[in-house]
Parts: C-alpha cells; structure tokens; sequence
C-alpha cells in the first residue's frame, strides 16, 4: 500500500505525520471495503429480486434481529477505533516531551517569525533539527492565522492574545 500512500500524501516530514497517514489510510481502506460492499449487495439483489411477472408478489418480511445488531454494532466499533486512534494522535501532537525545543513563533500580517532559544530570529522560514522533537509556542499580534505545514500533518489557529 506504499504505492497508494505516496500517490495520495506529501513526504512525509515527522514521525507524527505517519502516524496520521496511518490513520487516513485505515479510514480509507475501510470506506472503500464498505463502498464496494454495498455496491456489490446492491447489485446482486437489484438482479436477484427484480420484478419477473405481473403476478410476482412481495414476500412478507419481518425484522432479523441478528442482522439488525450486526449493522449496528460494526459500525459502532469502527467509530470508537477510529475515535480512540485519532485521540491519541491528537495528544501525540499536542502534548510535547520534556526535552523539546521550544521555538517561539510569531503571527504577524502576511508574516510568520520565528525565535529560537539561542536567539535567533527567521521570518517566514522554519528551521528545525533532525530528529529532535519540538514544541511551537505560537501567538498572533492582529488577526486569526492558520499555521499549516503539509508534511508535517499540522495545522493550528493562532489567535490574538491567546
């Protein structure tokens, strides 16, 4: 599945963001399985039970209890795993280690800088170490801006005075 990964994602640029393509791919792959399933079902008895004659008659049917729990159960399990999945994802992503660099990120209009703990300032222009985690402390001195970066699988709101 590396081939589909790499058609449908960017590089990747952090050991979260495979963690959240995982992820994708899983919510994927299981809409796909239940597509063509449904498609198949449906299909098979549109030809199964198609109207043959004027004097064809419409069996009596009542409920299947079985079926019925099965229908709501499965669904029911892929939510809570994809929940419980994408929850500890988010506090992967949220919850920094103890020994990460914190670098200070400034919004500003049409302007994003950069300080980091020796001093040094970038504007528009992220630098981090390789295999080093990192924690952005981000604030906005004007309006709501969105801070994304595609390979890292990050996206944040940075608002005023918060």
């Amino acid at each position: 599945m590396s081939w589909l990964r790499s058609i449908l994602l960017p590089a990747e640029g952090t050991q979260y963001a495979g963690k959240v393509d995982d992820l994708y791919m899983f919510i994927l792959l299981v809409s796909l399985f239940f597509f063509v399933l449904v498609v198949g079902l449906l299909g098979f008895f549109i030809v199964r039970y198609r109207r043959r004659g004027p004097d064809d008659v419409t069996p009596d049917i009542t409920h299947n209890f079985k079926l019925e729990v099965a229908w709501t159960v499965i669904p029911l399990l892929l939510v809570m795993v994809i929940f419980f999945w994408g929850f500890h994802g988010y506090l992967d992503a949220t919850v920094p280690p103890a020994d990460a660099l914190e670098i200070q990120v400034t919004a500003r209009r049409w302007v994003w800088q950069f300080e980091y703990p020796n001093g040094t300032r970038t504007v528009n222009e992220l630098h981090i170490p390789v295999g080093k985690p990192v924690k952005l402390v981000m604030s906005s001195e004007d309006v709501i801006h969105g801070f994304f970066v595609p390979s890292f699988r990050l996206k944040a709101d940075v608002l005023p005075n918060r």
